[in-house]
């Protein structure tokens, strides 16, 4: 049976993507490769600030780990994938959006198989080992371990990235806690999806204390994990937290939706929710408190309503603000009389 390696199933996937770049000598096959690796670290010698040739020779050393491993040889895989590292780093293109595209798309090839995913760990472990300044080498390990299907290997790679990401500056930094917080709510979102609803939050409440609040580098994202944070919170019972989460997404984008349900009416509802909880628990501040998440839900609808009006009224009286009380119940006479007859049979 063929051995699939790390990066072995990307190859050809990566070419026809246009990841890979195409010269004669590279498209002659396997005996070529010294060739294509000389040839290029030549005119990378003569002209070392060239970025191209930089990360053209990264490639084409990942792409001969990749060989190396075919043939079950994971020295020699260790030793070019080495080489590819120390290749990026001399050139500060490690971090480089089209060296971590084609790395990132290797990594997902090579871990599709979960049966060879310890395959692939081990063997950047020994890369690791091999290269430990090198901040690629531990980028590929930490996104590999979080991609395992065990909770134990997650964990590692969490701390990996984590690790990596206090290390690092610029563009490996971003790329990091973008990496970190996207393999994580994917997998927050399949442990949800069968019902682990307190390990999925779990995995995004841990990103969120990792990376701060806001880890990825587009608002989009950040909105989805703020949304999906919400969510989770609100299945647990933390009616407070999901107020904030949706805040965080309202506040970003206030024209946000997620499978049928816009944010506003997501606040709007747990709002609510929120502000009942504090006028039936009570507590200090709990009226005060009640009142403002009242007010939110009311400029969030942007219409009058005879709910919030009598929520309102009860935190007033909590409060001991009997003219605001009144007023309530006088804004719900307008709005509503039946409501309004009711209301005063059971003051």
């Amino acid at each position: 049976m063929r051995k699939f390696s790390l990066l072995a199933l990307a190859v050809a996937g990566a070419a026809l993507a246009g990841l890979l770049f195409t010269t004669p000598a590279a498209a002659q096959g396997t005996l070529n490769l010294d060739e294509a690796i000389n040839s290029t670290r030549l005119m990378l010698d003569g002209d070392s600030h060239n970025r191209d040739l930089r990360i053209r020779l990264v490639k084409l050393h990942f792409i001969e780990g990749a060989r190396h491993l075919e043939r079950g040889n994971a020295q020699g895989a260790i030793g070019s994938l080495a080489n590819g590292l120390r290749v990026a780093e001399a050139g500060q293109v490690s971090d480089s959006e089209e060296v971590i595209q084609f790395t990132n798309y290797a990594l997902a090839h090579a871990t599709e198989d979960q049966a060879r995913t310890q395959e692939v760990i081990s063997i950047l472990d020994g890369l690791v080992a091999a290269a430990p300044r090198f901040h690629l080498a531990r980028y590929m390990l930490g996104y590999t371990l979080m991609r395992s299907s065990s909770n134990a290997d997650f964990a590692r790679g969490s701390e990996v990235m984590r690790q990596l990401w206090l290390d690092s500056s610029g563009g490996m930094r971003s790329q990091t806690s973008h990496a970190a917080a996207n393999l994580a709510y994917e997998r927050a979102i399949a442990d949800a999806n069968s019902g682990r609803t307190g390990a999925a939050l779990d995995i995004l409440q841990q990103v969120q204390s990792d990376y701060g609040n806001d880890p990825y580098n587009t608002g989009q994202q950040n909105q989805n994990f703020h949304f999906a944070l919400g969510t989770l919170m609100d299945q647990t019972g933390n009616s407070e937290g999901t107020v904030q989460e949706y805040e965080a997404v309202y506040n970003q984008n206030s024209n946000y939706s997620a499978g049928g349900l816009s944010i506003g009416d997501a606040l709007a509802n747990a709002s609510y929710r929120r502000a009942l909880e504090h006028i039936t628990q009570g507590g200090v501040g709990a009226g005060q408190a009640a009142v403002a998440l009242l007010d939110q839900v009311e400029r969030i609808e942007g219409r009058p309503s005879v709910d919030v009006h009598h929520g309102r009224y009860l935190a007033y009286r909590m409060t001991g603000d009997m003219r605001s009380a009144n007023a309530e119940v006088e804004a719900i006479r307008t709005l509503d009389r039946s409501y309004y007859d009711s209301l005063l049979r059971n003051i």
